[in-house]
């Protein structure tokens, strides 16, 4: 709750410059087409590994303050992301062998910062940016079937929604990295906008295995002036 607090907070801090110039606001939301970027090992085992994407949805508030010269701006962002990746983890010892399909499933509140440039064109505007983003993981879900010939039966399904957390198999909360967007601003107000985030943190806490946000989101924004 705290980090939740202080992602609000910096949003604010950041949005209130904009009392002070002129500015505008919007809300926004289209798709997230998401897949992380994982990797397992084990001295143990040999482990291929393969990974696929999952569709999901982002939403929240933005805010367009020129400074300086007004091609300049600075783009605050905070929104409500789903995303997360499919994975295939093909595991060979001695005497094992298994198979773990995992889907990952997370909600997270992002917060980017982007500093951008805008070019008019006509009645309209192009704007292009990228800065660091933090996202704090929320919720979510992960779902994993296992098959291993030491298995009575042969197979195990488990889910859980206790993704976020200090254990071995949870994710840490606090994710940090890289964003990049354009926008191409209508002379209504209404907006197209792309964006891809490259997590730069390993959220992973177990030492043998790596998870990396990555995702790419297009959608609509709609400013008021």
């Amino acid at each position: 709750m705290r980090k939740l607090t202080l992602f609000s907070l910096i949003f604010l801090l950041i949005s209130g410059y904009s009392v002070q110039a002129q500015f505008s606001w919007g809300v926004e939301g289209g798709a997230v087409f998401s897949k992380a970027k994982t990797n397992a090992s084990d001295p143990a085992l040999t482990i291929n590994q393969s990974s696929s994407g999952v569709t999901g949805y982002m939403g929240g508030l933005i805010v367009d303050i020129p400074f300086g010269d007004e091609k300049l701006r600075v783009i605050p962002e905070l929104l409500y992301v789903n995303h997360g990746v499919n994975t295939r983890s093909v595991l060979t010892g001695v005497s094992e062998q298994a198979t773990v399909d995992a889907k990952w499933i997370l909600n997270s509140i992002t917060l980017p910062v982007n500093l951008a440039v805008a070019w008019p064109i006509g009645d309209q505007k192009l704007i292009l940016g990228g800065g660091p983003y933090m996202s704090l993981g929320m919720s979510g879900k992960r779902s994993t079937k296992v098959q291993s010939n030491i298995i009575p039966g042969g197979v195990l399904d488990t889910a859980t929604t206790k993704v976020f957390g200090s254990a071995s198999d949870q994710l840490k909360s606090l994710d940090y990295g890289i964003n990049i967007m354009g926008i191409f601003m209508l002379w209504n107000g209404l907006a197209i906008k792309a964006n891809y985030s490259y997590g730069i943190a390993n959220l992973s806490n177990n030492s043998q295995l790596n998870y990396r946000n990555r995702y790419f989101s297009v959608g609509l924004s709609y400013f008021f002036h």
